[in-house]
């Protein structure tokens, strides 16, 4: 298994166990189908100052590039994803990964990495924030 398989291997069941951890129990486990769609990468979970839990992801936009998305966990499943940004020229490998916060006031802030010159590192902090 490579590394980089492994990673994720780790990543995935670490994410398994905090979605266990932040559901209340009602006497059963039942599974919550991931929002994210085909050939997506870099999770990441953020819970809100309220108790709401909030999965981000990259994936694949066709010839716009890459998409951050976002969704909500709810009761019985996530909420329909939703785009934060999309383009081309974003910095993405397994290491490096967008992050969603939520806000005390309820705003949502989300961060991704984006290619700022010819360098295998050159790359500049994409920030934006929502009130809605």
């Amino acid at each position: 298994m490579s590394a980089e398989r492994r990673a994720w291997s780790i990543v995935t069941a670490g994410l398994m166990v905090c979605c266990l951890l932040c559901v209340p129990a009602r006497g059963q486990l039942r599974p919550f189908r991931s929002p994210a769609g085909e050939g997506s990468g870099q999770p990441s979970l953020a819970v809100a100052p309220d108790g709401r839990v909030f999965l981000s992801w990259i994936e694949p936009a066709g010839d716009k590039g890459h998409a951050l998305k976002f969704s909500v966990l709810g009761e019985t499943s996530w909420s329909a994803p939703r785009t934060v940004s999309e383009g081309t020229g974003w910095f993405i490998n397994w290491a490096d990964f967008p992050s969603l916060a939520v806000l005390p006031d309820g705003s949502l802030a989300a961060h991704w990495l984006a290619r700022s010159g010819p360098d295998t590192y050159a790359y500049d902090v994409r920030i934006a924030r929502s009130f809605d």
